[in-house]
């Protein structure tokens, strides 16, 4: 968990929207644009 969340304190300042996927795990979406999806 704690890797996660240094992954996402990575991404700061920019905006972070964490986008549930159907099937499981979440896929990190940044300024409302999809980056190469991250799942966890």
């Amino acid at each position: 968990i704690n890797e996660i969340k240094d992954e996402i304190d990575a991404f700061r300042p920019c905006m972070l929207y964490v986008e549930k996927i159907a099937g499981g795990g979440h896929a990190v979406v940044l300024d409302g644009y999809r980056t190469k999806p991250k799942f966890f």
